[in-house]
């Protein structure tokens, strides 16, 4: 592992820890720190959205997930489920 490479596995190890404490805008701004490292990160962007979410920031919620599922190809069924949660959020 590069030392990129461990910083984006330490950012995201962050957020899904600060997930389960359910500090979902400090999850955000963890699994951000790990794209700002690795923009193709698709993991990391589905735990921006999926924070963002339950932080109620829907738009950012959206964005994020939707550039996880790009970042697989259109093929990310967990990315793609939470996306549906966030339309059914927005109404």
């Amino acid at each position: 592992l590069t030392h990129g490479d461990t910083d984006v596995a330490a950012y995201h190890n962050l957020g899904i820890l600060l997930l389960r404490q359910k500090k979902y805008a400090e999850a955000a701004q963890a699994f951000e720190k790990a794209v700002m490292e690795r923009t193709t990160d698709a993991e990391s962007w589905r735990g921006v959205g999926l924070a963002s979410l339950l932080n109620g920031q829907f738009a950012q919620a959206h964005q994020a997930l939707t550039r996880a599922i790009h970042r697989r190809g259109g093929r990310y069924p967990e990315a793609q489920y939470d996306l549906g949660r966030v339309q059914a959020a927005q109404g």
